[in-house]
């Protein structure tokens, strides 16, 4: 069915960006549909209004110093389960 994820992220490095890919599931069962994003209190950044998404994979990149909550639309349980390593084909 369809639901949603909330995830926070936050670069600590004060001096370097951080990449993060996200996975929909830990075996990629799940597929994102949209993704909206806020920052978190104290943390400078521009929400963004939802975006469509699709697929089991997203990448994040995150500026030094930022933090960041992303509301994840989700499919839960549309793709059989897979072992591929998420960096794989992202």
């Amino acid at each position: 069915g369809a639901g949603q994820t909330v995830l926070q992220l936050v670069n600590t490095s004060a001096a370097h960006h951080r990449e993060v890919i996200v996975q929909a599931g830990a075996y990629a069962e799940h597929h994102f549909t949209q993704v909206g994003a806020e920052p978190l209190a104290g943390h400078a950044a521009v929400p963004v209004a939802a975006v469509p998404v699709d697929g089991t994979r997203l990448r994040v990149v995150l500026p030094p110093g930022t933090g960041v909550r992303l509301d994840l639309g989700t499919r839960c349980f549309a793709h059989p389960p897979t072992y591929e390593l998420p960096w794989a084909n992202a």
